[in-house]
């Protein structure tokens, strides 16, 4: 009789799904490993861009809350934490937790970032410019005050020895004392007899006087006048 079996390829086709069988789990769970990787490193990129939005935010200045907000909506998960430290660096650190595929343990991520608070340069700019502006003005305010206070020492000057001139022509012409009649004209008006000649009736006289202020220490304000009968007088 002849012997009865099953078939070569049968048998081989029954180790083919054994095998299978045997090897599915191990493909899924590298299939899920390598999501989970994949889902671990999505959630690391988006808490590195959320630590770094909001350090960007404080360094300019933004308050405290606006930081925070501005990190948790751009790790985009509602479960991160932001903490916010501010000193010489502004640091901002976001935590954010991962369950793995959804169902699988929590993986906790975390990015930090720092920077160095900016200082309002242009508000400075603006400052220095107000401050130079000023200083500007205030210097040609005191030139132009030193100056009106000169032209006005100067006038008062020419005032006073036109008087002083006159007073002393009259005392001439009455056998006065011209120079003493001058003097005391002159210091009437402000200012100082500093020389009187007189020739006949014709009186000479020069003035000075020292503008106030610190103008008066550069010095004095001076004229001179002369004063006499019609055709001797000369200026």
């Amino acid at each position: 009789m002849a012997e009865t079996g099953r078939s070569p390829s049968a048998d081989d086709q029954g180790s083919a799904t054994a095998e299978l069988a045997v090897a599915l789990p191990a493909v899924v769970l590298g299939l899920a490993a390598v999501l989970g990787v994949g889902h671990v490193a999505l959630a690391q990129l988006a808490c590195v861009d959320a630590a770094r939005a909001g350090a960007r935010l404080a360094a300019r200045g933004e308050t405290d809350a606006r930081v925070l907000a501005a990190a948790r909506e751009t790790s985009a998960s509602p479960s991160s934490r932001v903490t916010l430290t501010r000193g010489r660096l502004v640091t901002v650190v976001v935590r954010r937790p991962v369950h793995l595929l959804g169902i699988g343990p929590t993986v906790m991520t975390q990015a930090r970032a720092r920077a160095e608070p900016e200082q309002p340069a242009d508000g400075g700019s603006a400052t220095v410019l107000v401050l130079a502006t000023v200083l500007v003005a205030v210097v040609l305010a005191l030139l132009v005050g030193g100056v009106a206070v000169a032209v006005l020492a100067r006038h008062r000057a020419v005032v006073a020895a036109d008087l002083a001139a006159l007073a002393g022509a009259a005392a001439a012409r009455s056998s006065g004392a011209p120079c003493e009649r001058a003097r005391s004209v002159a210091g009437a008006n402000g200012a100082a007899l500093q020389r009187c000649a007189v020739t006949g009736q014709v009186v000479q006289v020069r003035v000075a006087v020292r503008p106030p202020g610190p103008v008066g220490r550069l010095g004095l304000a001076s004229a001179s006048a002369a004063a006499g009968p019609s055709g001797q007088a000369s200026r």
